[in-house]
């Protein structure tokens, strides 16, 4: 297992080729930074060194031409060559650390103040390890960092510095900042894994719920793996969708389908309703969970009645294009049901189970033949109080039920 595996083990590989291009992009900042660097460099070097005879900024000319010439090549020929790429990971270690370190080992030689120009040299060097990370890559910062502790003390040793005494704070100082990069890295990776998950999440829980309800679940954890509790569940569907579908082509169903469902979607989620799926041209809705609300059955019914009136303005809308109305049937039932997470671990969803979902299912089918848009069953008119002023139906058989089912469609409210 490679290094960076043992350090970094959770890393979603859409986050690993985030981060990654983010590296690159990064590289290449460093690599114009180095350019402008080694060449102001050695353009001071060449007018202090020759132009006003200065030793100690001659003699580093040969290396810093040097250094120029390779910060040349990692800022151009990663765009070309695939290998180069690779290397431009290691462009500190490889690039920096060594012909910054052959240059002031030059200079420190004829420089009057030797000890001073390998301290300066020291401070350098920890500051060249910050950028050194590449990605999730650690080796580039660990090499830079041996390279710095040994490059110091031999600096130090050369510059005059006798005393080993300081070893050990030079080793401690590049050690730290060596940590310190790696640190930063890991940190921003994890950052970047925990936005990740929190999007994931997100993105799962906005497929069946509205924003405030999806923020509240994330912030509270209120929903449970299996659940069962007294909910009511809409079931709608669009009236002769199949006959209707078969006049038009795939691409003006699904722009039907797009334009119908937003609406009625968003009109769930402002009522406080969970999206369970959509069946076709069907959906289902459940209220009370996975946020419990004591007045689940009035939110149902209210979340029918405003998508009967949203379907007016589309179908406004729609004829005023040319295009034909559309009918919907809404059955409401309240009861208990089962919700949880459902299927195998490659995919689960969180929906609800039970005879309630299918009473709602069936109730919805009646009403086509009681010629009501919108029907209710006994226990959601219960449910409701004195809410409405309710109107009978005429009961009538549905499928898997003995007897004939009572229904019920709302008046004005009270």
């Amino acid at each position: 297992m490679r290094l960076h595996q043992l350090l970094f083990p959770r890393i979603d590989p859409g986050i690993l080729g985030i981060i990654e291009a983010e590296t690159d992009r990064n590289l290449k900042q460093l690599a114009v930074v180095r350019l402008i660097v080694s060449s102001g460099w050695l353009t001071l070097s060449i007018v202090l060194g020759y132009g006003y005879g200065i030793v100690d900024w001659a003699e580093p000319v040969p290396f810093l031409t040097g250094y120029l010439i390779l910060a040349a090549a990692f800022l151009y020929l990663p765009r070309r060559h695939a290998l180069f790429q690779k290397l431009n990971r290691w462009s500190v270690a490889l690039c920096d650390m060594p012909f910054i370190f052959l240059a002031m080992m030059q200079s420190i030689y004829s420089n009057p103040h030797p000890e001073i120009a390998a301290v300066i040299t020291c401070l350098i060097f920890v500051i060249f390890i910050l950028p050194a990370p590449a990605g999730i890559h650690i080796g580039p910062t660990l090499l830079a960092t041996i390279e710095a502790i040994g490059f110091s003390v031999f600096l130090m040793h050369e510059g005059g510095l006798e005393n080993f005494e300081w070893v050990p704070s030079i080793a401690l100082l590049t050690l730290l900042a060596g940590a310190l990069a790696i640190v930063i890295s890991r940190r921003v990776l994890n950052i970047a894994q925990s936005y990740a998950e929190e999007r994931t999440r997100r993105n799962v829980l906005g497929r069946y719920f509205s924003p405030a309800v999806a923020d509240r679940i994330l912030r509270a954890e209120e929903r449970e793996e299996v659940d069962e509790r007294e909910i009511s569940v809409l079931f709608s569907d669009i009236r002769g969708f199949t006959s209707l579908s078969s006049h038009l082509d795939a691409r003006s169903v699904v722009n039907l389908l797009d334009e119908y469902l937003s609406v009625m979607v968003q009109t769930i989620f402002e009522n406080g309703g969970t999206l369970d799926k959509f069946m076709g041209d069907g959906i289902l809705a459940y209220f009370g969970a996975p946020l419990a609300s004591p007045d689940h059955a009035v939110e149902a019914v209210e979340c029918g009645r405003a998508m009967l009136k949203r379907l007016a303005v589309l179908n406004q809308e729609r004829t005023a294009r040319g295009e034909f109305a559309l009918e919907i049937g809404i059955g409401v039932h309240t009861g208990p049901a089962v919700l949880g997470d459902v299927g195998p671990p490659i995919r689960k969803e969180y929906t609800v189970i039970g005879d309630t979902v299918n009473l709602a299912s069936r109730i919805e089918s009646l009403t086509k033949e009681i010629g009501q848009p919108l029907l209710v069953s006994n226990a959601t008119r219960e449910a409701t109080g004195d809410r409405y002023i309710w109107l009978a139906a005429q009961p009538l058989p549905v499928r898997g039920k003995k007897e004939p089912v009572a229904t019920y469609y709302p008046g004005a409210p009270t």
